[in-house]
């Protein structure tokens, strides 16, 4: 936000479009994180068998991508503005020397508000995460359903994955050169 007056008129037509190109890729990357618990889950769900076994796995899977993204994106702000880049695997470099790391982050005062919204996040995704578990996952088996209806509710909830992957259902796929 510091950079905003610093912004040229006729670039100011391009934040838009990069956004949404931005989120249309953050959502293909979830929904390929998703595509596991999801097959799993609705393969259960066909067969009319509860995956109680596997619930508090795909609650650690989840919460481990989310985690991780959450870090990443609170990561990438303060680390634009004091490197004038985003993050890339350079930055897997940094792990040879955790200690380095970490004294850099959270010695630097203008991180601070960032690793504050970063564990908020943490927090309101491992509280969803739970709320999902007992709504949903507990209470799955005490719908009756036919199993066409169950095969046309995998259908619509894989066209809209499919959709997600593809970078959205209105747009062309996403390509390496977006």
């Amino acid at each position: 936000l510091d950079n905003v007056s610093k912004i040229d008129e006729s670039a100011l037509r391009y934040i838009f479009p990069t956004f949404v190109l931005g989120l249309r890729f953050d959502v293909m990357v979830g929904i390929y994180f998703l595509l596991l618990p999801y097959v799993l889950l609705f393969v259960f769900y066909l067969i009319n068998k509860p995956a109680t076994r596997f619930y508090l796995f795909f609650r650690i899977y989840l919460a481990a991508f989310f985690i991780l993204a959450i870090i990443t994106a609170c990561s990438d702000i303060p680390y634009y503005h004091y490197f004038s880049t985003r993050i890339t695997t350079a930055i897997l470099q940094w792990f040879d020397s955790p200690k380095v790391m970490f004294t850099f982050i959270f010695s630097e005062k203008t991180f601070l508000p960032f690793l504050l919204l970063m564990a908020v996040l943490i927090l309101v995704v491992l509280v969803l995460l739970r709320v999902f578990y007992k709504k949903v996952l507990l209470n799955m088996q005490q719908y009756q359903t036919s199993f066409t209806q169950r095969l046309l509710i995998f259908l619509f909830w894989s066209l809209l994955l499919f959709w997600g992957i593809r970078g959205g259902a209105f747009f062309r796929p996403l390509a390496l050169r977006d």
